[in-house]
C-alpha cells in the first residue's frame, strides 16, 4: 500500500510504502485485483484475491500508514475473490463484493466486525448464479437508502447488470437485478466505477467499453431510481479512451 503525504501525491520522496502479504513464490505473486476503502475506525482496508490460496483476502491495516496489518482470509471456495471491491456499510461493518472464477458467479461477503478480523463468522452469500457467467468487473456502493448496490457484468449475454438490495447485508429481503445496458458479447464493461449523486441520490455509474479490436469508448449510466431498475446510458468520448480504473 502506497500512503501519499500531500492531497496531490505530488511529492514522490514523500510517499510511504507498506506491504501487507509477504507471501510470494517463484513464479507467483500475491494480491491480485485490489480493492481499497477506509474503515470505521478512520484505517485503511484493503480486500484482494490470494492468488496462492485462491481466496478472498482482507489486510485491516492498524494505523493510517499501515505500516502492521492483519490479514483474515473469508472465502476460498471456487477460486474466490476476483474483482473484488469494498465498501463499508451503515452499522461500520465492510462489505465485499467479488467474483468466483471457479463457479462465475457474483458473491457478497459481509464482515462480522469493523475490522473485518473474524474471517470464520464472515458471511458469504451467491448473489447473483444466473446459469451464465456473471460477476466480473463489479463495485459496490452504499444506497442512499442504506443498501448495497453493485454493478457488474454478465459476460455470457454481454450485459452490464445493476443489483440492488432491499436490507443492509443483503438478507432476508429483495435481490432486485436489472439489465441497464446490452453492452455486446464482444464488449467488456470493465474498469467499473459508481457514486451516489448527492442531488437526488441515485446511483451514477461509469465503465469501459470495447466495441471491437481497434476502438473503444468511455459509457455513463445515471439510474432513475434507487434500485435501478431503468437508467440512462450515454457516451461520453469515442476512440480509444477509457481504458483504466477508475473510468
Amino acid at each position: 500500500m502506497a500512503h501519499c503525504g500531500d492531497p496531490f501525491c505530488s511529492d514522490t520522496d514523500n510517499i510511504t510504502r507498506s506491504i501487507v502479504d509477504l507471501r510470494t513464490t517463484q513464479f507467483t505473486e500475491n494480491g491480485a485485483y485490489t480493492a481499497i476503502t477506509v474503515g470505521s475506525d478512520g484505517f485503511p482496508l484493503i480486500a484482494y484475491h490470494d492468488v496462492l490460496d485462491s481466496s478472498l483476502n482482507v489486510a485491516s491495516c492498524d494505523d493510517l500508514l499501515c505500516s502492521s496489518s492483519t490479514v483474515t482470509k473469508l472465502d476460498a471456495i471456487g477460486d474466490a475473490g476476483g474483482y473484488p471491491s469494498i465498501t463499508v456499510g451503515n452499522d461500520g461493518l465492510p462489505l465485499i463484493s467479488f467474483y468466483s472464477e471457479g463457479l462465475e458467479i457474483l458473491q457478497l461477503a459481509v464482515c462480522a466486525d469493523s475490522k473485518c478480523r473474524e474471517g470464520h463468522k464472515a458471511s458469504v452469500k451467491v448473489l447473483d448464479d444466473a446459469s451464465s457467467d456473471v460477476g466480473r468487473y463489479n463495485y459496490i456502493q452504499i444506497g442512499s437508502d442504506g443498501n448495497p448496490v453493485i454493478m457488474y457484468v454478465d459476460e455470457t449475454n454481454g450485459w452490464m447488470k445493476v443489483l440492488h438490495c432491499s436490507t443492509p447485508h443483503c438478507d432476508n429481503g429483495t435481490i432486485v437485478i436489472s439489465v441497464i445496458d446490452e453492452i455486446g458479447i464482444e464488449a467488456y464493461g470493465e474498469f467499473p466505477e459508481m457514486q451516489i449523486n448527492p442531488l437526488n441520490g441515485l446511483p451514477v455509474l461509469s465503465y469501459f467499453n470495447q466495441t471491437n479490436s481497434t476502438s473503444s469508448n468511455v459509457k455513463i449510466a445515471q439510474c432513475e431510481n434507487i434500485q435501478c431498475t431503468s437508467a440512462l446510458v450515454q457516451v461520453l468520448g469515442y476512440g480509444h479512451c477509457g481504458y483504466g480504473r477508475d473510468s
